[in-house]
C-alpha cells in the first residue's frame, strides 16, 4: 500500500526539520523520499515558498493549487507524465521535473516569472515536444540533457526565441551529432549564453565562435589577433592599476610622515583644578 501524505504526518515532518506546527508559519516543506503517489493535504500551507517532493511516486501535480506563493518546486525522480495544474502558481521561479515521464512540455506559460527549468532525463523526442518553450521568454537556466531530441535545427530555433537564456544543458541528445561544430554553433546562435554543458563560455570562446559563424576557419584565424590584443590590453590595464595603487600607497605614507605632531602648551597638558 502506498504511503499517504496525511496532515499529521506533514506536521510531524515539520517538527522533524525544526519548523512550525502551525501550517501558515512555514515557508518550506520537506516531503521527499516517502513513496507518495498523490500530493494532498497541503491546502493550509499557503505561505510555503519551497517544496521538496523528489524521489516519490507522484504522477500528477494536482494538490498544489492553493500554494500561490510557491517559488521553488522540486519534483525530480517521480512518475509525472504531464505538466498541469500550475495555473495558480504565478510566483513560481524554479521547477525541477528531471527524471520523470514527460513526453511534451506544456502549460508552463502560466508561470510568467519562471527562470529555471530542469527537464533532463525525460522522454522528449519530437520537435513539437519542446515548442512550448517559445512562450517561456524569461527562462535563464534550461536543462534539456539526456532526452531523445532528434531535430537539431528545430532545437536551435526554439532556443533562439529565449532572449534571457544564459545557462544551457543539452548533452545526451541524439541531435547534437547532427549540429556541425556543436559548441561553436550553439554559442554563436545564443548571444547571451554564459554556460553550456557544465563548461563556462569565456569571452575568448565567444569571440572565436562568432568569428567562425561569420567567416568559418578564416574568421578564427583573424579572431586570434583580436584575442591576443585583448589579453595584452588587459595585462597592461592590470599593470597600470597596480602601479597606481602602489604610488597611492607611497604618497599616503609620505603624507603621514610629513604631518607635524600636535603641539600642546603646559596648561593643556596639565589643566588647573576647578575651584
Amino acid at each position: 500500500m502506498a504511503a499517504a501524505m496525511t496532515k499529521d504526518w506533514i506536521q510531524n515532518q515539520c517538527k522533524k526539520y525544526q519548523q512550525y506546527r502551525t501550517p501558515t508559519l512555514n515557508d518550506r516543506l520537506y516531503l521527499q523520499n516517502q513513496g507518495f503517489s498523490i500530493i494532498e493535504n497541503l491546502e493550509e500551507y499557503t505561505e510555503v515558498k519551497t517544496v521538496y517532493l523528489e524521489c516519490n511516486c507522484i504522477e500528477s501535480l494536482s494538490g498544489l493549487q492553493l500554494m500561490t506563493k510557491l517559488r521553488n518546486l522540486v519534483l525530480h525522480k517521480n512518475n509525472i507524465g504531464a505538466i498541469e495544474h500550475l495555473d495558480n502558481l504565478k510566483m513560481l521561479d524554479s521547477l525541477d521535473l528531471s527524471d520523470n515521464m514527460l513526453t511534451k512540455l506544456e502549460n508552463l506559460a502560466c508561470c510568467p516569472i519562471l527562470t529555471s527549468l530542469n527537464v533532463s532525463n525525460n522522454h522528449l523526442k519530437s520537435s513539437e515536444s519542446i515548442d512550448h518553450l517559445k512562450k517561456c521568454i524569461n527562462l535563464k537556466v534550461l536543462d534539456l540533457s539526456k532526452n531523445n531530441l532528434e531535430d537539431g535545427e528545430h532545437l536551435l530555433e526554439v532556443l533562439k526565441s529565449l532572449p534571457s537564456l544564459s545557462c544551457l544543458y543539452l548533452s545526451g541528445n541524439p541531435c547534437l551529432r547532427e549540429i556541425p561544430n556543436y559548441r561553436k554553433t550553439v554559442i554563436s546562435s545564443l548571444p547571451g549564453l554564459k554556460h553550456l554543458d557544465h563548461t563556462p563560455v569565456f569571452w575568448s570562446e565567444r569571440i572565436y565562435a562568432d568569428a567562425w559563424a561569420k567567416d568559418g576557419d578564416k574568421g578564427i584565424e583573424a579572431a586570434r589577433d583580436v584575442v591576443h590584443n585583448n589579453i595584452r590590453e588587459n595585462e597592461r590595464l592590470q599593470f597600470e592599476g597596480m602601479r597606481r595603487l602602489r604610488e597611492q600607497a607611497v604618497q599616503e605614507r609620505m603624507t603621514s610622515i610629513e604631518t607635524p605632531l600636535l603641539q600642546f602648551d603646559d596648561e593643556e597638558l596639565n589643566p588647573k583644578p576647578l575651584i
